[in-house]
C-alpha cells in the first residue's frame, strides 16, 4: 500500500491458494497480558481480536473467538450451510461429515471463528476434540496441493514492478507488458494481464 510519492512499496510476493488446515504461533504470558490491557484501551477492539493480532494466543488450551457472534451473522451461517451439498462435503472413513461436525459444533459458539468459514485449525485443542483419533489422523494427513509455479515471463514482471517506490512504479506501469510486442492473445496473456492491472490497482490506495 502505498501512502504517498515518497513512501516505500512492498510488493506480493506469492500467491497462496487456499487451505483447509493452519498454524499459529506461541508466545509467552506476558503478550498475552500485553495484548489484553491493549484491548481495553480500545473501545471496538476484542480481547480476543487483539491477542489474534499479536500472535499470542496459547492455542493449545480453548478456541478463543474473534468477534462477537451477532444473530444476523449466525442466520447467515446457517444460511450458507444450508446451501451445501451433503454429496459434496467431506466423508471421513467414519462416515461422519466434516462440515456436519462444524456446523453443530460453531453455531453454539458466542463469538466467531475460523470454524465459521469451515476452516479447521489443528492448532486448537477444542477443534480436534469434535473428532475421534482415527478421524483427526485422516484430516491432518491430508495431502495439500502445492502453488502452481509461475511461468518465467509472470516472474519477469513481478520483478519488474518491484520497485522503492510510487514514483518509480508509476514510471513503468505503463509499459508493454506482452514479450517482443506482440498483440494481445487473451489465452496468452491474461496472466500477464491481471499482474499488471493488480500492481496499477495499488496506485489508487
Amino acid at each position: 500500500m502505498y501512502s504517498d510519492e515518497e513512501s516505500s512499496f512492498i510488493p506480493p510476493t506469492n500467491v497462496f491458494s487456499e487451505t483447509s488446515l493452519s498454524q499459529q504461533s506461541h508466545t509467552d504470558t506476558t503478550k498475552v497480558d500485553s495484548s489484553l490491557a491493549l484491548a481495553k484501551e480500545v473501545g471496538d477492539m476484542s480481547a480476543s481480536s487483539a491477542i489474534c493480532n499479536n500472535e499470542s494466543q496459547d492455542l493449545d488450551t480453548q478456541l478463543e473467538t474473534d468477534t462477537s457472534f451477532s444473530e444476523f451473522d449466525l442466520v447467515k451461517f446457517e444460511e450458507g450451510y444450508s446451501k451445501l451439498d451433503p454429496n459434496c462435503m467431506w466423508t471421513l472413513e467414519s462416515g461422519r461429515k466434516v462440515e456436519e461436525v462444524i456446523y453443530e459444533f460453531a453455531r453454539n459458539l458466542p463469538g466467531e471463528t475460523c470454524l465459521h468459514s469451515f476452516i479447521i485449525n489443528d492448532a486448537h485443542a477444542d477443534v480436534k476434540s469434535l473428532f475421534s483419533e482415527a478421524e483427526w489422523e485422516e484430516i491432518t494427513a491430508l495431502d495439500v496441493k502445492e502453488n502452481p509455479k509461475l511461468e518465467r515471463s509472470h516472474r519477469e514482471l513481478m520483478i519488474k514492478y518491484t520497485v522503492k517506490s510510487v514514483k518509480e512504479l508509476r514510471e513503468i506501469i505503463y509499459d508493454p507488458f506482452i514479450p517482443d510486442g506482440n498483440k494481445y492473445d487473451k489465452s496468452l496473456h491474461h496472466d500477464l494481464d491481471f499482474i499488471n492491472h493488480a500492481y496499477r490497482s495499488m496506485l489508487f490506495l
